[in-house]
């Protein structure tokens, strides 16, 4: 039964990676839809569920590849003064360099250096650190702001 979940989360999580050595050089479009089933596998305690439309422009470049995300949608957050769930929108767009380079690192929060064998960027990982660097970290239902 173990076996049969973790085999589950990596066929899921593999959809979130891009093939990048097929792809020309120009601007291409990748839309995702997230749900629930996408943060459970990040094993998070700051995001349960969610609803989330992203679009990636991935412009690809002879020595690097720009990525723009556009992401839009809802979490659920339980309020720190009352425990009353309520529902968080978030709308936000990041943007991440990919440099060829001779090793993988990041060299800052947005430029992050591939090494000339990649053949594969996991977006999932960047779409959830975005949705989560979103959430306040107080977290106050909308009928307390005032």
């Amino acid at each position: 039964m173990f076996w049969v979940r973790i085999k589950t989360e990596l066929l899921f999580m593999k959809g979130f990676k891009v093939n990048i050595t097929g792809l020309s050089n120009k601007i291409h479009q990748f839309d995702y839809h997230l749900t629930d089933a996408f943060f459970k596998s990040f094993g998070s305690d700051t995001i349960h569920q969610g609803d989330f439309t992203v679009n990636v422009a991935l412009n690809k470049h002879e020595t690097f590849l720009e990525a723009d995300f556009k992401i839009s949608g809802k979490t659920s957050l339980v309020c720190d003064r009352s425990l009353e769930p309520f529902d968080f929108p978030i709308e936000t767009g990041r943007k991440i360099v990919f440099k060829y380079g001779d090793e993988n690192k990041e060299l800052s929060d947005e430029i992050v250096m591939i090494s000339r064998d990649t053949d594969q960027l996991d977006l999932g990982q960047y779409m959830y650190e975005f949705i989560t660097l979103e959430i306040t970290i107080k977290k106050l239902h909308p009928k307390y702001k005032d």
